[in-house]
């Protein structure tokens, strides 16, 4: 079977990175197999002071940036539903304004399991933007990261050692290769052609570029606005956003308002709500871990 492969050229603090997610969780449940992704690590902000400097003006030029940040935040809040609270901006220091940290841990969880890695940059995204955890701080970073690893001695080696370096360089080298200057960029591969897509883009934007790219081999498999399918989809991804169900099944404001409420009453889903947004874990009566089933 022919796949397409798409390459997120990314960045965990980049607010449009975080703003396509939606768009790319449901490339990903309507192509399934077809599909395969992944993310390659770039770096939009390795210190601040390559922004603001480090003269008597730098505190000026700093609280610009927030101001800057934050309307970047709302606006992308408002384009594409994710739950963004920039709150934190009010007591972020200078050194919070990087994303050095989070690409380490990223590069760092992948020399174990890529696809934690990604499920990891996922939550990096959503403490940043919407939960106001700021995830430059190094104890943020790790009690996140080790979430995501089997062996916690081996991330925090890598971590701060050369290992998470290393990789995070042959990211870098990979971008300036393909000339990434920005993110997010999606590189689709089809049959031996690819093309370059910078900026964010809506779910139909990208659907519409990969239908240009691939013509009509790829299926588009819209699952039905079902009970089973919704709980499906959110016990993939463990925790989803109100913007990832309103887009997957195509829901109006009120119908999201409507299954929302009606998950939470079923205790099937805790909601976590954002100054812009919310968030949906799923909860489980059922326990299964370790060959042990347990219900609560």
């Amino acid at each position: 079977m022919d796949r397409l492969e798409m390459i997120q050229y990314t960045d965990p603090m980049c607010i449009w990175c975080y703003a396509m997610e939606p768009a790319i969780r449901k490339l990903q449940v309507l192509l399934g197999s077809q599909l395969l992704y992944h993310n390659v690590c770039g770096l939009l902000v390795s210190d601040v002071k390559q922004i603001i400097g480090d003269d008597e003006l730098a505190d000026v030029r700093f609280a610009q940036l927030k101001t800057q940040m934050k309307g970047h935040f709302l606006e992308a809040a408002r384009c594409s539903g994710v739950p963004v609270d920039p709150s934190w901006l009010q007591e972020a220091r200078k050194e919070d304004v990087t994303s050095l940290p989070m690409t380490l841990a990223f590069e760092a969880i992948a020399l174990q399991d890529p696809q934690r890695a990604d499920e990891f940059l996922w939550q990096c995204r959503a403490n940043s933007h919407g939960r106001k955890i700021i995830m430059s701080r190094r104890e943020n970073v790790i009690r996140l990261a080790e979430q995501y690893v089997s062996d916690k001695e081996r991330f925090l080696k890598d971590f701060d050692g050369p290992a998470a370096r290393e990789a995070l360089q042959k990211d870098l080298a990979l971008c300036q290769a393909k000339g990434v200057r920005s993110y997010p960029t999606l590189e689709l591969v089809w049959n031996g052609k690819s093309c370059l897509v910078s900026g964010y883009r809506s779910y139909d934007d990208l659907k519409a570029i990969i239908r240009s790219l691939a013509g009509d081999a790829l299926e588009f498999n819209q699952p039905a606005f079902t009970m089973d399918n919704v709980l499906d989809f959110i016990h993939r991804y463990g925790v989803v956003s109100g913007a990832d169900l309103k887009l997957l099944f195509d829901l109006d404001e009120k119908q999201l308002n409507a299954l929302i409420q009606k998950l939470a009453a079923a205790n099937a889903v805790t909601v976590e709500p954002s100054a812009e947004g919310v968030f949906l874990h799923e909860s489980s009566p059922l326990s299964c871990k370790d060959g042990v089933c347990t219900v609560f």
